[in-house]
């Protein structure tokens, strides 16, 4: 599934980091490795957001994340860089009364 991932502190501060292809979408508090030309990023997730377009269409989903912490180390999954991360709390959305309530 292509997932669009937002780094910051909040949704309305969140940069675009790009859309990734994922397997199996990661979830609050697991912390994901961005490939970059120059390195990697790291990140916490911290929120998800599915988006449903239509009723037969795949859904849209995004991950906000920590702001990315970068290393310029390509040899090998950077683990150290995970370490760096900080211990964030998850800002959980809040979902809204819907006709289902």
């Amino acid at each position: 599934m292509i997932v669009r991932i937002l780094a910051g502190t909040s949704w309305s501060a969140a940069q675009p980091a790009g859309d990734y292809d994922f397997d199996a979408l990661p979830q609050i508090g697991h912390k994901i490795v961005l490939a970059e030309r120059s390195g990697w990023a790291a990140g916490q997730v911290r929120d998800i957001v599915h988006r449903l377009s239509e009723a037969n269409g795949p859904a849209d989903v995004a991950l906000l994340v920590t702001p990315l912490a970068s290393s310029s180390d390509r040899s090998a999954l950077p683990t150290a860089l995970l370490d760096s991360l900080d211990r964030a709390e998850p800002a959980a959305s809040v979902p809204k009364q819907g006709p289902w309530s």
